[in-house]
């Protein structure tokens, strides 16, 4: 179900000190914390709208017992209502990476919240709220006058141009008829409640504790549709979804229902596809509008929905105008695939990640797999359960598909490789196993991540290496998020992330939908894992390493030291070298100089070499002190 946004962190807490105790949440567990909530402040001000820090996008929840309901209320502030989850972790990091990533509130923020806390009252059985100015005297001008006069030039308008006024009228008749809009009464605010259980039983219950609590403060639920007939039937019709109103419960089929973007097929109790598409032109235009109607915010589809992506990427590429006609190759590319589109809503697949009649669950597993290539890249997860049987099932949880970068770089060190596009995409399986964990209401025990790519494996094993900044950044990423133990090799050929599907070939579908085969047999028959390998030395990613090494020799100042025993005979030794060089400097720079050297053994000469031999031997033995 979903609660209003700051009860999530409550919620969490409760759910994680219930199962630290060694005990099992039960939805009594939830009841009884919305009640107790509801007392406190059951009032809108407390919905996304006030307390919005997170956009991130959230898996739907599955489910066995499904129920959905839209609320209506008359505040006077607007609300939603969002989903409450619960995060299961078999580690701290990805909680902690999450808890780094969250936005916090500001300081204006936190005053917003005090300003809204301390002036909730009820007036006439609704929650009234101040307005949250910055300034406390605030005095608010009358512009009625302003607001008739805009009314009043806009109906002059319409009078002395009627071709607008029928413009105008078809084009909101036109978005209220394909339900783009809907006229809703001005103290009137509308958004959907969903809800599963276990127990019909503790459905029926919850609908009318639920009920109940939201007309405390003025919240009327209605428009309710279960998958669960025994649970329609205990709804008053009135308050039913206007496609069951009517409907015989024991002998009629339940109609479909879009579930938060997602067609939900109430009678089979399965996610699944509606496709309106209209007659497009074969342009840049045409497809983006096609393909834009396809909404997939879990991925089931994610392999077919690529496909298009990637042929928008080559108009995008080919720099093709926006009503341009495309060219014959990509025309018949297009062609095929809308084809294939209408075969997408013959694809269903299981609300419920376990089936009914499964038995208690004595394993929990999630499975994500990773895969690139030169045009893009993507990643898929499954969650794994085994019961008391030993029985395995297999269920899609969600995908991410991703075209590679289009623009190109001239620095060859910073190009998109297929094996950095092989890195990109584990980190991105990292940080869905994140989202997944976060937002699953299972208990998940192990995560394993799959990748066909031993030059990812080998980055992520290794220690030692020191990686280019881009493989550096992602390996870092990965193993904050991750421990190298769940990391293991799949082959191309069972890597589900790394091969397209055919609508029409079912093996495919269930290839994709319920995972690869090994996934349903014991451990043991899991693909054979390599030994943890080092990079090898050629790696275009490791850093170059330059080794440098001082040898010391001899010079010419030791070795005369060590010929000579008498320091008169070194002395005129060193001078006369001393008197050799400065001869050969005059004859090489004879041109630019008129001064002779006198090539003969004085004073100067010998106190010349004295003072060189003893800066020789200072230096040699006390060059710290220098």
């Amino acid at each position: 179900m979903k609660l209003p946004f700051h009860c999530h962190e409550k919620w969490r807490n409760i759910v994680i000190s219930i199962r630290d105790s060694g005990g099992t949440v039960a939805f009594h567990n939830l009841v009884k914390f919305v009640k107790r909530e509801a007392r406190k402040a059951t009032d809108p001000m407390y919905g996304k709208d006030a307390l919005r820090n997170d956009d991130r996008t959230k898996p739907q929840p599955k489910r066995n017992a499904g129920i959905a309901s839209q609320s209506s209320f008359k505040p006077s502030f607007s609300t939603d209502m969002v989903e409450n989850t619960t995060q299961n972790t078999q580690s701290s990091k990805p909680e902690e990476k999450a808890a780094e990533e969250r936005k916090e509130m500001s300081q204006e923020d936190k005053e917003f919240m005090k300003i809204v806390t301390n002036s909730i009252h009820k007036e006439d059985g609704h929650y009234v709220v101040s307005l949250p100015f910055r300034d406390k005297d605030v005095i608010m001008p009358d512009n009625s006058e302003q607001a008739l006069q805009r009314l009043r030039g806009l109906k002059k308008k319409f009078t002395m141009n009627p071709q607008i006024h029928k413009d105008y009228k078809k084009f909101m008749e036109d978005i209220l008829s394909k339900e783009y809009a809907e006229i809703v009464p001005q103290d009137e605010l509308k958004d959907d409640c969903l809800a599963s259980d276990l127990n019909e039983e503790n459905a029926v219950s919850t609908v009318k504790e639920l009920t109940s609590l939201c007309s405390e403060g003025s919240f009327r639920l209605t428009k309710w549709i279960s998958n669960s007939s025994t649970v329609m039937k205990s709804i008053p019709p009135q308050e039913r979804a206007k496609d069951v109103k009517d409907l015989n419960l024991d002998c009629e089929d339940l109609p479909s229902e879009r579930a938060l973007g997602v067609y939900w097929f109430v009678q089979s109790d399965t996610l699944g596809f509606k496709i309106k598409s209209k007659l497009k032109p074969d342009t840049k235009r045409g497809i983006l509008s096609v393909v834009s109607s396809v909404y997939d915010p879990l991925g089931l589809m994610a392999p077919f929905i690529l496909i298009s992506k990637q042929l928008l990427q080559n108009l995008h590429k080919e720099q093709k105008d926006w009503d341009e006609d495309v060219d014959s190759k990509i025309q018949k590319i297009w062609h095929q695939w809308l084809k294939d589109l209408s075969l997408l809503e013959n694809i269903h697949i299981p609300r419920c990640y376990k089936p009914m009649g499964f038995g208690l669950v004595t394993s929990c597993q999630l499975h994500l797999f990773a895969d690139a290539s030169n045009v893009g890249y993507g990643v898929v997860g499954y969650i794994r359960f085994v019961n008391e049987d030993e029985e395995i099932h297999c269920a899609l949880v969600m995908s991410k598909s991703r075209v590679a970068p289009l623009k190109k770089t001239t620095i060859p060190r910073m190009e998109l490789t297929v094996p950095r596009m092989e890195l990109t995409a584990a980190t991105l399986a990292v940080r869905m196993s994140s989202l997944i964990l976060q937002e699953l209401q299972v208990k998940v025990d192990t995560t394993f991540f799959w990748t066909d790519s031993m030059s990812v494996l080998r980055c992520i094993f290794n220690t030692n290496a020191r990686f280019k900044t881009f493989v550096a950044n992602r390996i870092a990423v990965i193993r904050d998020c991750s421990d190298i133990d769940q990391w293991r090799y799949v082959s191309s050929k069972e890597n589900p992330a790394s091969r397209g599907i055919e609508l029409d070939n079912e093996q495919q579908i269930q290839h994709w939908t319920g995972g690869p085969r090994f996934l349903w047999r014991h451990h043991k028959y899991w693909p054979k894992q390599y030994s943890k390998q080092e990079p090898q030395e050629d790696d275009l990613e490791l850093k170059e390493c330059v080794h440098a090494t001082i040898m010391e020799k001899d010079s010419f100042l030791d070795i005369l030291i060590n010929h000579f025993s008498s320091w008169t005979k070194l002395r005129r030794a060193v001078a006369w070298i001393i008197l050799t060089i400065r001869c050969l400097r005059q004859s090489v720079n004879k041109s630019h100089s008129t001064k002779k050297v006198n090539f003969t053994l004085n004073v100067q000469v010998l106190e010349d070499a004295e003072k060189l031999l003893v800066q020789h031997c200072q230096t040699q033995h006390f060059s710290k002190e220098q």
